[in-house]
């Protein structure tokens, strides 16, 4: 069983609801975009999500929850809540298999400076 934090770099600053895609990102590289970002787990392993507002940036980024969206529920539940802490953050246990495929999911985040705006990014994840 293996432990995995999934992070969420957000440029507080700048972003909208329009313009995740372009503020946001997983630390992958340029050519993949957050919607393909994915990671293969297996059942046992415990995910963690946090966010990170970029380098120079104070805001925080708290991923409030965490929205089941796909075909295979690996969590055993619809919603992970937040752990209500400052960032806070969300943790999951995957408790079922996708089948090999990929399943998606939502992640619902806010940063300081717009406490009034609720954010949402979809990646996957791969269960084996």
């Amino acid at each position: 069983m293996a432990v995995y934090t999934i992070t969420l770099f957000v440029d507080t600053i700048n972003v909208t609801q329009e313009n995740t895609d372009k503020t946001c990102n997983f630390g992958q590289g340029r050519a993949t975009k957050n919607k393909d970002f994915s990671i293969t787990v297996e059942i046992g392993d415990t995910i963690i999500w946090r966010g990170l507002p970029l380098r120079g940036q104070s805001n925080l980024v708290n991923i409030e929850e965490i929205s089941y969206v796909g075909d295979n529920n690996i969590f055993g539940t619809p919603i992970l809540e937040g752990n209500n802490q400052k960032p806070e953050l969300v943790i999951g246990n995957v408790m079922n298999d996708s089948g090999g495929e990929e399943e998606n999911y939502a992640i619902s985040f806010t940063v300081s400076n717009k406490p009034e705006k609720l954010f949402r990014i979809d990646p996957k994840l791969q269960v084996h």
